[in-house]
């Protein structure tokens, strides 16, 4: 319903999970009853820099930093998850 492109997805217990072909990014939602989601994008741990100030750049959030190394957005709601997927589908530049 609210991305723009097709992904493979499945389903965890604490969230849906993406995966983007194109990108070959991970995707992870941890949904939370107060609507305050976390994203975690995995196999972004050699591109952490470049991607976390692309996803600065689409608004105002806050990127952190995993345990493992990539990029992680706290306290967000569905459609700003859409709107970073689909960003990161769209117009993310991988350079390595």
């Amino acid at each position: 319903k609210f991305l723009k492109y097709p992904l493979q997805s499945s389903s965890r217990k604490t969230g849906p999970t993406f995966f983007g072909a194109k990108k070959q990014l991970t995707y992870y939602v941890r949904a939370r009853k107060s609507g305050n989601h976390t994203l975690s994008i995995g196999r972004s741990k050699g591109i952490y820099n470049e991607l976390s100030s692309f996803i600065e750049t689409l608004g105002d959030y806050d990127t952190d930093i995993s345990s493992k190394g990539t990029v992680k957005i706290l306290g967000i709601n569905i459609e700003s998850i859409a709107h970073i997927i689909d960003a990161i589908e769209e117009s993310f530049i991988l350079t390595k």
